[in-house]
C-alpha cells in the first residue's frame, strides 16, 4: 500500500516526514561514525558503546545516552554529528514521496530528522520542497533524537487531536517515536527494496 492508499483509508490532517530513507537516502559513510570516537566514548561509559556493538541499542540510542552523560557530551556529539555529516557526497530521492509532497495541498506538512540543520536545509532545497514543511526539526534543533519523542515537542500543537497525525519514516527509531507520543505510523521501505 502507498501512501495516497493508506491516506484514503486513513485520513490525516497533519502529516511528518522523516528525511533519510524516507525522503531520499543521504550518501554517507555511517559505519565509520562511531569508529572516529568510539576511544572518547569509552573513556566517558565504555558500556554503552558495548550494548551498542552487541546490538542492543542503535546508533540514535547511542548518541541519545552520552547526550544524558553531560551537557559536554550533549555538545559533543552535535558538534561531531555537523562535521560528520558535512562527508555527504550526494544523495538518492524516493521519487514518488517527493512528487507527493511537491503536489499535496491538503495536508500540513512537518519534516522530523536525526540529521542536522544544515543538511536537512542543503538537501531539500536543493528538491525544491523546503518551503513545503511548516515546521522543519533537526538533531540541531533538540537535545535528543528519534526515538526520543522530543522532536514532536516541537511540532504538536495543544488540543489537536492526535489521531490527526501520521508519521512517515523508515526506522524502528521512527516507529518507536510515533508509538511514544501515540500517532499512527506509515513505513516507507523503498530505499531497502532497491538495494
Amino acid at each position: 500500500m502507498n501512501l495516497e492508499e493508506y491516506l484514503e483509508k486513513n485520513p490525516k490532517k497533519f502529516l511528518i516526514f522523516d528525511l533519510d530513507a524516507t525522503i531520499l537516502k543521504l550518501r554517507l559513510p555511517w559505519p565509520e561514525y562511531i569508529e572516529s570516537i568510539k576511544n572518547k566514548l569509552r573513556t566517558v561509559d565504555g558500556s554503552i558503546l558495548e550494548r551498542f556493538y552487541q546490538k542492543q541499542i542503535s546508533q540514535s540510542e547511542l548518541q541519545n545516552e552520552y547526550s544524558k552523560k553531560s551537557g559536554a557530551m550533549m555538545s559533543f556529539i552535535k558538534t561531531y554529528t555537523e562535521t560528520f555529516e558535512t562527508q555527504l557526497s550526494g544523495y538518492d530521492v524516493n521519487r514518488a514521496i517527493i512528487d507527493f509532497i511537491i503536489h499535496d495541498n491538503n495536508h500540513i506538512l512537518y519534516l522530523w530528522s536525526s540529521n542536522t540543520r544544515e543538511t536537512v536545509n542543503k538537501v531539500l532545497t536543493q528538491e525544491n520542497i523546503l518551503e513545503k514543511f511548516k515546521t522543519i526539526v533537526s538533531a540541531t534543533d533538540v537535545d535528543f533524537i528519534k526515538p526520543n519523542p522530543e522532536g514532536f515537542s516541537h511540532i504538536y500543537k495543544e488540543g489537536v487531536d492526535l489521531k490527526d497525525y501520521l508519521f512517515i519514516g523508515d526506522s524502528k527509531a521512527d516507529r518507536e517515536a510515533s508509538e511514544s507520543v501515540g500517532i499512527d505510523f506509515f513505513e516507507v521501505n523503498y530505499f531497502r527494496l532497491i538495494a
